[in-house]
């Protein structure tokens, strides 16, 4: 079967150079983290009698993503795994192992907002973990003062968000963690978008991204193929520390000498190698620099819908997603119209709104574009 076929089949789906696809968390991989994906392509993590070499790699790059996450004991560790799902589900796994045998709790729970990804209730259902919801503030944040009201003696873990996945909104993790630690519940931030942006930017006009200096946070999700532009799949599951980790631990018979503490065996060994090139010779000033430029695009739209006065804008932009509502059509309809004109763009539901997430396939340009089928579609 010849390359044509599937170059054929590839352009039936659009490309995220053609800057028409608005709402996606994941851009078009750097050039470099192709080439060593592809390199190690045929490489297995889960086996380390093999590939000796990739698990080197991967303690490099944990080492340094855990550092970039606010470890400062040298005690944090984790894996690459196949993204942020996976990661909430072993970090909500370990926190409940960890609390059966420590607390002895028989009927376990977790404080989680409205505003948690869907995977976080997909783990707790595996997990038997009932979900104890707490209240968001007017911002759509997790509210400290309801979480402190809704942790009990069952309550396992308290989930906190870094760039919630519709609004992006960033939870003030201080102050849930002076209720955590009072409480001495452990809490699991969701950063699967918000983590690196956040822990890199270094800008003024938004909290740094704690991590792991926060005392209360025992677990963390950051996702590299969301923010690091390695190819799909890789995500970041990260712990505070490495003993932690034998709460999870198990044998895996035939590999001697080998223990597993991930929940899929075979890994991709093309995808730690991927985050290993854009750490080793792309580096965090470059990544900034990406960072910067989808900022100063989603204020570039921020700024232009405003002056429209058509819609209702979401969110202070603490991450680069913004959400909206128009005000004089439904949303579900104007949504199905941008889909025609070609905009990949989907729903907000929180707030019933339009959500666009600005990674660097999104320019000035095709913001342009949009916002000229935007108001032309609100017009009619």
């Amino acid at each position: 079967m010849s390359s044509k076929f599937f170059k054929e089949l590839r352009a039936k789906d659009p490309f995220y150079e053609h800057g028409t696809i608005l709402s996606s968390m994941a851009s078009k991989p750097l050039s470099i983290a192709v080439k060593a994906f592809f390199e190690f392509l045929d490489t297995n993590a889960g086996d380390l009698i093999l590939f000796k070499n990739i698990h080197r790699m991967e303690r490099y790059v944990v080492k340094k993503l855990v550092k970039i996450l606010g470890c400062i004991n040298g005690r944090c560790s984790g894996y690459i795994v196949s993204g942020g799902s996976e990661a909430n589900f072993l970090s909500l796994w370990l926190l409940r192992n960890y609390a059966l045998k420590n607390r002895r709790i028989r009927r376990p729970e977790i404080v989680a907002s409205y505003a948690s990804h869907y995977s976080i209730i997909k783990a707790a259902n595996a997990l038997g973990l009932k979900i104890i919801y707490s209240r968001l503030t007017k911002d759509y944040k997790t509210d400290p003062d309801d979480v402190a009201e809704k942790v009990s003696r069952n309550t396992i873990a308290v989930v906190a968000n870094v760039g919630s996945v519709e609004l992006g909104t960033v939870d003030s993790i201080k102050e849930i963690a002076k209720v955590s630690l009072e409480h001495n519940i452990p809490i699991h931030v969701d950063a699967a978008f918000g983590g690196f942006i956040l822990s890199i930017m270094e800008n003024l006009k938004f909290k740094k991204f704690p991590g792991f200096t926060c005392n209360g946070v025992y677990t963390v999700t950051a996702d590299p193929h969301k923010t690091l532009f390695t190819p799909i799949p890789s995500g970041g599951f990260f712990v505070r520390d490495h003993k932690f980790l034998k709460h999870i631990r198990f044998k895996a018979p035939y590999l001697p000498g080998k223990t597993t503490e991930t929940l899929i065996g075979t890994r991709s060994g093309g995808s730690i190698a991927s985050i290993y090139a854009v750490l080793k010779f792309v580096g965090l000033k470059r990544l900034k620099k990406i960072y910067e430029k989808c900022y100063e695009t989603a204020f570039y739209f921020y700024q232009k819908l405003l002056k429209i006065g058509k819609f209702k804008v979401y969110g202070i932009l603490e991450t680069p997603i913004i959400c909206f509502k128009p005000l004089t059509c439904s949303t579900d309809a104007l949504m199905k119209k941008l889909w025609k004109k070609g905009w990949t763009i989907y729903k907000c539901s929180i707030v019933d709104g339009l959500r666009l997430v600005f990674m660097p396939h999104v320019n000035r340009a095709n913001v342009d574009k949009f916002l000229s089928d935007l108001i032309s579609l609100v017009e009619h």
